[in-house]
């Protein structure tokens, strides 16, 4: 019994590094990121691991075999490379909001914009109410990858699947990668619609 749980585990682990590779190429082909920005990361079902981006790759060429698998404690349970400086952000958001089982973190232009200018969108569309909520809110700024920045993006977080950071990007939320992508595109999409309207 014991073995068969170990086998489902690795399959489990292995189709979510599967995903993480393929969103690594979409958040690029969305121009959400450049060079080695950004950061994606997934809870592995029936578990208390996740695996998350290494630091320094660029997302568009990760292979399985370069990303980390952790647990909800911050340690790594698999992988040779560093994992995301965002790591300890993340490790509070998936500890404090048990709905969110994956996270993409992107570097787009607009948003950034926006949280330079330190505003919060609001709703311009139905989608975007469905998607994200009544409105995209800011987090306060804090060092990146630090428990602080995960405590200000949990505020932001509450009744929001996405927020603008600070002088820093976005952090788009999900109950699996694809939905924090859409996510993170039609935050992209509104800070584009509303700092150009």
């Amino acid at each position: 019994m014991r073995k068969l749980v170990r086998k489902e585990k690795k399959k489990n682990v292995l189709a979510i590094k599967e995903e993480v590779v393929r969103v690594g190429k979409l958040i690029h082909e969305h121009t959400l990121v450049s060079g080695t920005g950004g950061t994606l990361a997934s809870r592995v079902p029936d578990s208390e691991l996740f695996v998350i981006t290494p630091s320094g790759f660029n997302k568009s060429r990760l292979s399985p075999e370069h990303l980390v698998v952790m647990d909800l404690k911050g340690d790594v349970i698999e992988g040779k490379h560093k994992p995301s400086i965002e790591t300890s952000a993340f490790l509070v958001v998936f500890n404090q909001l048990s709905r969110v089982k994956a996270i993409v973190h992107t570097h787009s232009s607009m948003a950034i914009a926006a949280g330079l200018l330190r505003i919060e969108i609001p709703p311009a569309i139905v989608k975007t109410i469905i998607e994200i909520g009544s409105k995209i809110p800011l987090a306060k700024y804090a060092c990146p990858g630090t428990k602080q920045l995960g405590e200000n993006l949990v505020e932001a977080l509450k009744d929001a699947n996405a927020a603008l950071m600070e002088r820093h990007g976005v952090l788009a939320v999900g109950p699996d990668l694809e939905s924090a992508l859409n996510r993170a595109i039609i935050v992209e999409e509104l800070c584009t619609q509303y700092l150009t309207a």
